[in-house]
């Protein structure tokens, strides 16, 4: 998996599923959304030489990463490098098929191909600063909100999105105050 993303050049890693159940499989992963959300924080890896010698190699994993489970994670660390939607809450949506058209695929290709172009046009035009920060949210949050924040131009959208930060922040720390972790002992 980390030679995977580290060929996709900073595309997007999308999991589906990532309820693990080997202790192995697990590591890997929670080494990938550990290291993958901070520029620079590379993972290692040992690889075989022609020499049947060992060789450490860097792979750079740092990227957006879509994430499916059927429930959190026991470590709040590793939780807290998410934006979290609980899915099932609520009504289907009418415009949305509960099963996907033939024409899901050419409709999706042409998405990516739009998302792509909007790549390229605004390569390196955008990037988090200080002013996008929201001293009231926790840090991480701040992290993984501000390069959204940087490339909102709708007034309401960028409102929707702070209201939603502000909302998870404060869900993220009423599970937290509640967890036996967060008491200190006197």
């Amino acid at each position: 998996m980390v030679r995977t993303i580290h060929r996709m050049f900073g595309g997007t890693l999308i999991v589906d599923e990532a309820d693990f159940r080997f202790s192995d499989e697990k590591a890997d992963m929670v080494k990938i959304f550990n290291n993958g959300n901070v520029r620079g924080m590379p993972v290692l890896r040992s690889q075989i030489t022609r020499d049947r010698e060992f060789d450490p190699r860097v792979f750079q994993i740092f990227g957006p990463k879509i994430v499916a489970t059927r429930g959190g994670y026991d470590d709040t660390a590793l939780e807290s490098r998410f934006i979290t939607e609980i899915t099932g809450a609520r009504n289907l949506r009418e415009d949305i098929p509960v099963n996907l058209p033939s024409k899901y695929a050419k409709e999706a290709q042409a998405l990516r191909n739009k998302l792509l172009l909007y790549r390229f046009h605004n390569w390196g035009k955008h990037s988090p600063t200080n002013e996008l920060v929201d001293r009231s949210i926790e840090p991480r949050l701040n992290q993984i909100l501000a390069p959204l924040l940087s490339i909102v131009e709708d007034s309401d959208a960028l409102g929707a999105l702070r209201e939603f930060a502000q909302a998870c922040s404060q869900s993220r720390q009423k599970k937290h105050s509640s967890t036996e972790s967060s008491f200190v002992p006197k």
